[in-house]
């Protein structure tokens, strides 16, 4: 797989800094799915 990337894009950093956070921003979010999904699992037995 090749994979490019745009260069000439004046805002690069700033798209590059939206994307590396986006994960940590659904962070919290994706914990709480986890804890909830653990807990159904342990009542399910």
């Amino acid at each position: 797989m090749t994979v490019a990337i745009y260069t000439d894009n004046e805002r690069i950093n700033e798209e590059i800094k939206l994307f590396s956070q986006a994960p940590s921003d659904d962070d919290e979010m994706i914990g709480e799915r986890l804890r909830m999904l653990s807990k159904i699992l342990k009542d399910m037995g």
